[in-house]
């Protein structure tokens, strides 16, 4: 019942918040530039982020408040609650006054050096069939690219109405499956309290018809942080409760686009923080979807996914390495897919103008 409370506590906050921020926005003209990268027509506010970040710190902050501690076999876990206030806010201000990349990128850095000083990295490193190997000190630079590209990953992902919504509430959710077989409900809660606040933000940002808002960078920093640190939570006499194999197939679609966006701009010799019209939403447009088909093929695909990696992580020996490998093969095949589909619609374009 306790939980239940807290859930709705959270999607409420979440709602009123971002109501009032939108009434805010429209009020003093605070809206989403258009750019290279961008899908959508006329003003659209982009401070929604804020309200999925209001939303899930008072689900967060009653719940602490109410006896839980949510993390007891973790002492450091406020260096998590520093890191992600100083992702939002460095997302916030780029909201209303876009920074170059490097600062950003040194608060980034900063922030996944503060969940590294808490104690929170991947520790072993799973091969199925053939065991597990001890990362060791490699553990740390290995978490800390995990928590930058996860964090740039979700941001670029945030690209049409819905998107990166729809993707972080199923990856919230499959981590919870993970922290309710490992024992931890608490760590399980935490998630949930995520899905909730994204949940009210998806009642402004569905394209049924059209998003009234967006996350902005405030949002999609946050929920990628999230996302990055959430497997790094110990469950009882364990080191992180979703190991990276796992970690890395249910968020397989913003990890796939950004590594293609990365090629792409290095082949091209463009720096790999210019915009462009090619991630995996615009492939989807450019095959001829609309907005809200496109929508739904990443939703249908993300949900396979996560169904792929929950059943991995039940079953153990070959049945789990096969459903983990089909996950990423399914990744590779779909995103060759789109590439070819991309190529194709380009060469029509070229040829009939």
């Amino acid at each position: 019942m306790k939980s239940l409370f807290l859930l709705a506590l959270t999607f409420c906050v979440s709602l009123v918040s971002i109501y009032g921020i939108l009434r805010v926005s429209c009020r003093y003209g605070i809206y989403d530039k258009i750019d290279d990268r961008k899908i959508h027509t006329g003003n659209v506010p982009r401070l929604g982020g804020m309200g999925i970040f209001a939303g899930f710190f008072a689900g967060f902050i009653l719940f602490t408040l109410l006896g839980d501690e949510v993390l007891t076999f973790q002492s450091n876990f406020y260096s998590l609650i520093a890191a992600s206030v100083v992702i939002f806010s460095m997302g916030f201000w780029d909201d209303l006054r876009p920074w170059s990349p490097k600062p950003k990128f040194c608060l980034q850095a900063l922030a996944a050096l503060l969940v590294l000083w808490g104690g929170f990295r991947f520790e072993i490193l799973p091969l199925g069939a053939m065991g597990t190997v001890s990362l060791g000190i490699w553990g740390y630079p290995l978490t800390f690219a995990w928590i930058l590209g996860v964090i740039n990953a979700v941001n670029l992902i945030d690209g049409m109405d819905g998107l990166a919504s729809v993707i972080t509430a199923s990856v919230a959710g499959v981590y919870a499956l993970f922290f309710l077989r490992a024992g931890n409900p608490h760590a399980a809660l935490l998630c949930a309290l995520l899905v909730a606040a994204v949940f009210a933000f998806m009642v402004f940002n569905l394209p049924f018809p059209k998003a009234k808002i967006f996350m902005g960078d405030g949002g999609s920093q946050f929920l990628g942080f999230m996302l990055a640190v959430l497997p790094l939570i110990r469950s009882r006499g364990s080191g992180a409760s979703v190991a990276l194999p796992f970690a890395g197939a249910v968020l397989l679609i913003p990890l796939f686009d950004t590594i293609a966006a990365i090629w792409r701009r290095l082949r091209e010799r463009r720096p790999i923080d210019s915009p462009d019209r090619f991630h995996i939403h615009h492939k989807l447009l450019l095959s001829g979807l609309s907005v809200k088909k496109s929508l739904l093929v990443v939703l249908l695909f993300q949900l396979s996914l996560g169904g792929a990696v929950a059943f991995a992580s039940l079953e153990a020996g070959i049945a789990s390495d096969l459903a983990l490998l089909g996950a990423y093969a399914a990744g590779i095949a779909f995103f060759t897919l789109m590439h070819y589909k991309k190529k194709a619609a380009l060469l029509r374009s070229a040829r009939y103008g």
